[in-house]
């Protein structure tokens, strides 16, 4: 039931442009490109709905092909990206440009900065995440990212500790080989 009402706006949208009379068929190139943002974001709003991620991912890509500086749309598949990735996953690395177009042309909105980080933090670039996580607690709405940017801050301070422990460890290891080679050397002088 629920996809045929889906499948109406498309249908609807395709038989405006295909039953027009010759006359009225000649439009602008504008007037193209806009019918075509039409259908495009109605097919997307189908494969969303009926969860066909492949199909979704391809008309967000003709979405923002038509209309690049579509921020809302920029955003949206940044983070429809990200949802469906594993930690590490190569959508993260191809979601995060479109989270940062979004971030820089809406430098004042909260939410956009706040994903940026986010992706960020999947792909273990905590120092990023933290430039990104301040601007997004120093705008108005941010102080709900407080506590997430304090865990950022604790990690990279923490790794920066465990990074110093670890070279110190080394560098132990070096001076016992060295004070064992050499007493090594003094043994065999005496043998």
């Amino acid at each position: 039931m629920t996809r045929k009402f889906l499948v109406v706006p498309l249908v609807l949208s395709i038989s405006s442009i295909a039953c027009l009379p010759p006359s009225v068929a000649q439009v602008d190139g504008t007037e193209i490109k806009q019918r075509k943002q039409v259908i495009h974001k109605s097919l997307l709003a189908i494969y969303l709905k009926q969860d066909k991620r492949p199909e979704a991912i391809q008309e967000y890509k003709q979405v923002l092909q038509l209309n690049p500086g579509d921020t809302g749309t920029e955003f949206a598949f940044g983070t429809y990206l990200m949802r469906g990735s594993s930690l590490d996953g190569p959508q993260i690395k191809e979601a995060l440009p479109h989270l940062i177009n979004a971030a820089e042309r809406e430098p004042g909105n909260t939410e956009y900065q706040a994903a940026v980080g986010t992706a960020y933090i999947k792909l273990k670039n905590f120092e990023q995440a933290r430039t990104f996580f301040r601007k997004a607690v120093a705008l108005p709405d941010g102080a709900k990212y407080q506590k997430t940017l304090e865990d950022i801050e604790k990690y990279i301070q923490y790794s920066k500790q465990r990074q110093q422990l670890q070279q110190q460890q080394q560098q132990f290891k070096q001076q016992q080989k060295q004070q064992q080679k050499k007493l090594d050397e003094d043994t065999d002088d005496w043998g």
